[in-house]
């Protein structure tokens, strides 16, 4: 076992308190069970052009990702295709967590290999937390979730099991993804996202002793998300803030339109973008430590719902429009990239500076494209190996993944062409 070294990552900023507009809830979130505790709601507001700043819809010329022949494109060097056991053999081959079992340098890739259903890394204090389903019992189609912490020298802190068994057999329908965050810089809260429902476990960081565990009564857009002390959703009519000991929603912050399962949510650590379901498609970025909106940008056409991505380390939101895939800057909406793309919902990775975006072709081998956000130009281009299905990184290093198999691409420098000038 070797100890885990800490990589560079984007830092989430610092938590903040949120400006409640009740003074009370701030002293009630220190309280270990408020009880008592009634949610505030925010009278909706009409938020005019006058009051928010309005972005302009004016993006690139398209970069069409499905044609080789439009595209710098590289040779490449892939790697032997190494094949990963699922998480729960990695993390407890013996049917209990162990101390860290993933090899330093190999950990990041490991982690793309298996698939973990939520996975994060704090700074302060340094550790690693690991959510994983475990093996479906023999009666049941529904698998329970595993919450691991480790320490920065890959000594086992403590582990949680999450009981998902109440989905049955509904659990693929249900299941919209799990989350895994932190609280107040104290507790650590993880969950699954389902079409009835937000489950959630609430523990304290340093101990895994568990402060609350049950399913909120709302359907959430986006991943619960830790902001100052409050463990935060978005369900069809608004921002929700629930406390971490209960879930017991302490502020309503509406969005003045209606939300729900065909509208748009994306998430980013400091914002919420919200497209409603009815009316005219103007994207509003809400900001989660002043619960207002930063701007708004019209669009041509509502975004497919379930296409919302964010890159913190790149401040970029990603979604898709008809066939074209968009990224806009997190903190303006000015649009960096358009991204022609069919009707292939892409995998979409970075790297320090670059958008990494994997078209799947079902007549030709997928095409990966490396795009340079800040200029809006594709800079290099290769056929990735056949099968893949998603792109991941770890570091400057490029990861394809298909039904079980890891490969590594490396593009390469093309071949000087005949008979060019010197």
């Amino acid at each position: 076992m070797s100890p885990i070294a800490p990589r560079k990552r984007p830092r989430l900023p610092r938590a903040c308190t949120l400006a409640l507009s009740v003074s009370a809830a701030l002293a009630l979130v220190a309280c270990d069970a408020p009880t008592d505790a009634q949610p505030t709601s925010d009278s909706t507001e009409d938020i005019t052009a006058s009051a928010t700043p309005q972005a302009t819809w004016a993006p690139p010329e398209p970069v069409d990702l499905r044609d080789p022949d439009a595209l710098p494109m590289h040779p490449t060097d892939v790697g032997q295709p190494t094949l990963y056991p699922r998480c729960h053999e990695l993390f407890e081959p013996e049917g209990s967590p162990r101390a860290w079992p993933l090899d330093r340098d190999e950990a990041d890739a490991t982690l793309f290999g298996c698939e973990p259903e939520a996975a994060l890394t704090l700074s302060d204090p340094p550790m690693r937390l690991v959510a994983y389903s475990l093996p479906r019992p023999a009666d049941s189609r529904a698998t329970d979730l595993r919450l691991v912490a480790y320490n920065n020298a890959g000594e086992l802190l403590w582990h949680r099991r999450i009981d998902r068994q109440q989905q049955g057999d509904n659990f693929t329908a249900n299941f919209r993804g799990s989350f895994l965050t932190r609280v107040d810089q104290k507790f650590i809260c993880a969950g699954t996202r389902w079409q009835g429902g937000t489950q959630a476990l609430c523990a304290r960081q340093d101990s895994g002793e568990v402060i609350f565990e049950g399913t909120m009564n709302f359907w959430s857009g986006i991943d619960m998300l830790g902001v100052g002390p409050a463990l935060v959703g978005a369900d069809i009519n608004g921002l929700t803030l629930r406390y971490p000991f209960t879930g017991v929603e302490m502020r309503h912050r509406a969005f003045g339109a209606r939300g729900g399962r065909t509208a748009f949510y994306a998430s980013s650590p400091t914002h919420v973008f919200f497209v409603p379901a009815d009316g005219e498609p103007v994207l509003s970025a809400w900001n989660l430590q002043t619960l207002e909106i930063d701007w708004q940008l019209p669009l041509p056409a509502k975004p497919q719902s379930n296409s919302g991505q964010s890159f913190p380390s790149l401040d970029l939101l990603v979604f898709k429009i008809d066939d074209t895939l968009y990224a806009l800057n997190t903190g303006d909406g000015t649009q960096k990239l358009a991204m022609t793309v069919g009707v292939d919902n892409p995998s979409l990775a970075t790297t320090e500076d670059a958008l990494i975006v994997l078209v799947r072709r079902s007549d030709a081998p997928p095409l990966l494209t490396i795009l340079d956000p800040q200029r809006g130009v594709a800079t290099r281009a290769a056929l990735a190996p056949r099968g893949a299905l998603a792109v991941g990184t770890d570091g400057p290093r490029i990861l394809t993944r298909s039904v079980r198999a890891l490969r590594e691409v490396t593009l390469k420098t093309p071949a000087p062409r005949a008979n060019s000038d010197d």
